[in-house]
């Protein structure tokens, strides 16, 4: 397994505003808990609904062209 620390690295440089020497100081185990409490809330019904309403499923007319 490789581990993806270049791309992690930019994570916490561009998101969280860590510099390059705070980011390969903290143990991997914090930057997982980090991460893992940085994801987004998820898709719920509620903002299914709101899609829904503001684009209305009208058979066909959503289709491509083929």
């Amino acid at each position: 397994m490789s581990w993806p620390f270049e791309s992690w690295q930019q994570i916490a440089i561009r998101r969280f505003g860590l510099i390059p020497s705070e980011f390969w100081a903290m143990p991997v185990r914090d930057w997982l808990t980090l991460l893992d409490g940085a994801k987004p809330s998820g898709f719920d019904r509620e903002a299914l609904d709101a899609l829904l309403t503001l684009f209305p499923d009208e058979g066909g007319s959503n289709e491509p062209e083929r």
